[in-house]
């Protein structure tokens, strides 16, 4: 950890400096004699400050300076834990208070907590380890003196030391702008993939190309540009990239290739299904698949993921990029197209554009290109290098810092890859690393304990380095910690260290092998993978930061003989059996604990790990430090999560998507610095309980799929005790909440909406949105409450918020006379769900282009000819009325189905009516030509059927119908030709079907 040890030491002592500030330790730490100790803390740590600008330009050359280093970061670690403590212990009584009444025992109640021994005796702990702290700080105070380190104001830091973090991003970055020197190659790799010759005796309709070269070299900006290059776009009909890396799982991959191709989840499961989806993606067309970074060198799983290549249209071509000649050897049926490194010019031309550095720039400076071109030399013609090092001198131009980069010791640093292939990378790399403020170098170390082609969202990321304290925010309180944050992130993209990719979602990077390389050499000392088996010895073994990337079982369609399963299980039991070794070492204290499933995007796989959940209460009780815990796609739906979890007092991000389990534990309760909840995944977990809102003063974020909140009576004035009425769930949602599915209920008790509409539409993540009125309230209360019903939803869904923020709307018990035009409008609506509605008519949802599902239920009073005449929809998939007596016979001649379905609905797939009491006849005149299925239900009065079922559902091949009790007979003209399925239960009045069919 020589390198960042002092960079990350100051951040964190700035920090710790920070928080000794804050009213917590100012204003309580008096009732316990605390205060002086306290004091001296914080001028032992400013003296020790003063040290660190010095001891971060001695580290490098001095072991004992790194040792010292090393030894002031576990002790700041560890004061930094303590203080942590003390101020959940104080925030947590005065939650406790705050939520007593006001009344005349209260200061009774401060006094007994105060007063308490447990109290008491938590305080004289305290207080204990303060000063042995102030004592440790002493002693390494004593020490520097004696290495002879100076005090260096941390504003006098060389320009060396850090960089200007200050500088603003430019436009997006151009995939093209830097690709120099790789015309040939492009040319030349154009030329192969679509030319139509092919090897004599050659029987496969597609061939493989492998690109080879070390890292570094553009193997993938190569593949990236010809991939995008035109004359491969009108070439081949369906095109997909993956990053293989060394992912061996040929089921995921698969997967992964139908996702690209397709732009969709696929969440079909097993190997079987997959690649008979794939072939079916593939058949008959000319595709061109890129499998990027290629490490697996087994044959048998080669030969595995290409059988669906062989339905795609002969001149079908797929491109590997790897370091491994041998990969190349296995996959390849084309030459290997090697990449060599850059012509000294090319690469000149990069750093020129990279660093921002024209001819007017080079006429002012005349030096800066003898310097440039030395730094050149050192880059090897790498582009990686160049690319990463151009960014560190984009636009500036004094020459003395030119002359420090070129001139810096860190070129010469000894590599600690043995790999010849990255000789001459890495000390180009790190002399990046090198010239980043320090709080950027702790977020970007951090990031090495996620595996390599991670995808970082920036959201999620950001979340992580607060929860770990790495991010500070604005001492006036105007900027958000969520905003300084996203700009470290967006600084690191500037620099290089991460990669946006045009195809995965906005705000998600991928980072470079050899920076990921770079991180994990920087943060060994402190961040650890446990992958399959622990090699490094427990003695010794400070990580504290760890992470599980457990491989995930396989479905039982896999593999027959189930021996890779066996494989599987064996890896996973390794993992389990290291952090076994690790929670009962005494050496670790760790901060950071992520279990997490597969890295792709659109993967919702849970794993089975019960020797871990089994571990999980000794993890809860041990390590008792965490600020980040991730238990992510970890199935505890069996045991769910241990009450022991109320022990980790100093988390703030606590992640349990997609665990399966159906509540909190209430000791979540007791979480006072949580500021990260994420829920996402739960479907059948409980209401969030008024103790965790009330309890969890810190949080900043909860993330779930469906948020419910309900309106109450709202409370005669003066009274303290009880929630809001107007919504203090709504508060709540805005404070901190993100979820995809929001539930209002009780807007009975709502009379004027105020801003509640602003807080609806205030996020980005709405996508559904329920609203429910309680229909039994409004017994008696006539036309004025269906008006005040009326004013509130029109409120609710201004068209200027509502318009392009809902996927779904859910509305249930209103009895307004009519809905919001504006819902005609809602220009992404893809669901719409009416029930126990009291108006007569609905907007023309007909004009919905992206509505694919309307359900309308138990709606009395609305009239379908009203409807009818208003819509003109064309793209709704599924159609369900239940309960409508106002739905009646339709002739031939103003026939429902005939005026609404065809004309408007040719994608109709499903037909679905219940509870129809007052329909007598289901008269259709113009064909239905996607209608697969038909289902009617308890319509007491239906008597006949379409009398053209054959013509007019011409893709029908199911019909259930039951209890229609004078339904007489079907068409005696034929059912459709397409039938597989006919259902019929309790018709008593039936007495004939069509020919060749038996009751």
């Amino acid at each position: 950890m020589a390198i960042e040890a002092g960079a990350m030491v100051s951040d964190l002592l700035k920090g710790l400096i920070n928080n000794l500030a804050s009213p917590i330790f100012t204003e309580f730490t008096s009732l316990w004699n605390m205060k002086k100790d306290l004091s001296k803390l914080k001028e032992a740590l400013e003296m020790i400050q003063a040290f660190l600008v010095d001891a971060e330009q001695k580290q490098t050359k001095s072991k004992a300076v790194e040792t010292w280093l090393n030894k002031l970061n576990d002790l700041v670690n560890e004061a930094e834990d303590i203080l942590d403590e003390y101020a959940a212990h104080v925030g947590r009584m005065e939650s406790s208070e705050a939520n007593k009444q006001v009344c005349c025992f209260c200061c009774f109640y401060f006094l007994f907590n105060y007063c308490n021994p447990k109290v008491v005796w938590f305080n004289y702990g305290i207080a204990s380890r303060v000063k042995q702290i102030n004592q440790s700080l002493n002693g390494l105070n004593d020490e520097a003196n004696k290495l002879g380190l100076q005090h260096i104001n941390v504003g006098e830091r060389s320009n060396t030391g850090g960089a200007q973090s200050s500088r603003q991003t430019t436009s997006l970055f151009d995939k093209e702008s830097c690709f120099y020197g790789r015309d040939a190659d492009k040319n030349k790799i154009i030329s192969i993939l679509l030319s139509s010759e092919g090897p004599s005796g050659e029987r496969n309709n597609y061939r493989v190309l492998p690109i080879v070269g070390m890292g570094g070299l553009g193997k993938t900006t190569l593949a990236q540009s010809v991939y995008n290059d035109e004359r491969v776009q009108s070439y081949f009909n369906l095109k997909a990239w993956v990053c293989v890396s060394e992912e061996a799982d040929y089921t995921k991959l698969t997967r992964a290739i139908i996702e690209s191709a397709t732009r969709k989840a696929c969440m079909l499961n097993g190997l079987e299904p997959l690649q008979v989806e794939l072939g079916d993606k593939l058949r008959a067309k000319k595709f061109l698949i890129v499998l990027d970074d290629v490490w697996n060198e087994n044959e048998e799983h080669w030969e595995q993921l290409r059988k669906p290549f062989q339905c795609g249209e002969n001149g079908s071509r797929v491109i590997v990029t790897t370091r491994s000649k041998k990969v190349s050897s296995i996959m390849g049926t084309f030459p290997p197209h090697p990449l060599g490194l850059l012509e000294y010019e090319d690469c000149w031309s990069i750093l020129r554009q990279q660093a921002s550095l024209d001819d007017a720039v080079l006429k002012e400076n005349p030096n800066l290109e003898a310097i440039g071109r030395k730094i050149v030399e050192k880059c090897k013609g790498v582009p990686l290098a160049i690319k990463t090092v151009g960014g560190l001198l984009r636009s500036r131009i004094e020459e003395k810092y030119w002359k420090s980069v070129l001139e810096s010791e860190m070129w010469e640093l000894e590599n600690e890859d043995d790999d010849q292939q990255k000789k001459g990378i890495m000390p180009a790399l790190r002399l990046s690393y090198h010239h980043l403020p320090a709080h950027l170098k702790r977020c970007f170390a951090f990031c090495s304990i996620f595996p390599k082609d991670y995808k970082f969202e920036k959201k999620d990321l950001v979340s992580l380095w607060m929860a770990e304290g790495f991010i500070i925010g604005s001492t006036e309180g105007r900027r958000q910690m969520e905003d300084v944050g996203g700009e470290y992130f967006d600084e690191l993209c500037f620099r290089s260290f991460f990669q946006y990719n045009d195809r995965f979602i906005r705000n998600v990077c991928l980072m470079h092998d050899l920076i990921h390389d770079l991180a994990q050499s920087i943060s060994k000392d402190k961040c650890f993978i446990v992958k399959r088996c622990l090699n490094t010895p427990i003695k010794g073994f400070k990580a504290c930061h760890l992470s599980i990337y457990p491989t995930t079982s396989r479905s039982r369609d896999d593999d027959e003989d189930g021996n890779d399963d066996d494989k599987l299980l064996q890896q996973q039991q390794q993992c389990v059996d290291a952090l076994g070794q690790l929670v009962k070492s005494k050496n670790i204290s760790p901060r950071t604990f992520l279990l997490r499933g597969s890295s792709y995007l659109f993967s919702r796989e849970r794993f089975l790990m019960p020797g871990l959940v089994a571990k999980l209460g000794d993890i809860f009780y041990t390590w008792r430090c965490l600020r980040v815990l991730s238990l992510r796609y970890l199935d505890l739906e069996d045991v769910g999560l241990s009450d022991s979890i109320g022990n980790l007092k100093l988390l703030r991000f606590l992640d349990l998507s997609y665990t399966n389990i159906r509540r909190l534990p209430k000791s979540v309760c007791r979480l006072y610095h949580l500021q990260t909840l994420l829920l996402e995944g739960l479907e059948y977990i409980e209401e969030l309980s008024d103790n965790l809102r009330s309890s969890l003063v810190n949080i900043r974020l909860i993330k779930m799929d469906n948020y419910k909140c309900r309106i109450l009576i709202p409370r005669p004035r003066g009274e303290k005790s009880g929630k809001d009425g107007v919504g203090d769930d709504l508060k709540f949602y805005a404070k901190c909440i993100e979820a995809s599915n929001l539930m209002i209920s009780g807007l009975e008790n709502l009379a004027a909406t105020n801003d509640i509409a602003d807080v609806i539409f205030m996020k980005n993540s709405n996508q559904r949105l329920t609203l429910e009125w309680d229909y039994n309230v409004f017994f008696g209360h006539g036309e004025g409450a269906a008006a005040v019903a009326q004013q509130v939803i029109d409120s609710l869904l201004p068209p200027q918020k509502a318009d392009r923020k809902l996927n779904e709307l859910k509305i249930k018990g209103y009895i307004g006379e009519r809905l919001p035009h504006c819902i005609a409008e809602m220009s992404i609506l893809h669901r719409l769900e009416l029930h126990n509605c009291r108006c007569e008519v609905i907007p023309p949802i007909g004009k919905l282009r992206s509505l694919c599902y309307l359900v309308i239920k138990e709606m009395d009073n609305w009239k379908a000819a009203e409807w009818s005449s208003s819509s003109s929809g064309e793209n709704i998939d599924q159609v369900e009325m239940e309960g409508d007596p106002g739905l009646q016979q339709a002739s031939s001649s103003s026939s429902f189905y005939a005026q609404q379905y065809q004309p408007l609905f040719p994608r109709l797939t499903g037909l679905e009516i219940y509870d129809c009491p007052k329909l007598r006849a289901l008269e259709v005149s113009h064909p239905i030509p996607s209608l697969t299925t038909l289902r009617i239900e308890n319509c007491e009065r239906l008597e006949s059927l379409p009398e053209e079922m054959n013509n007019l559902f011409t893709n029908l091949r199911q019909i259930k119908i039951v209890r229609c009790p004078r339904l007489i007979a079907f068409s005696q003209r034929g059912l459709p030709t397409e039938l597989k399925v006919l259902e019929i239960e309790e018709c008593e009045e039936l007495r004939s079907l069509p020919p060749g069919r038996r009751m």
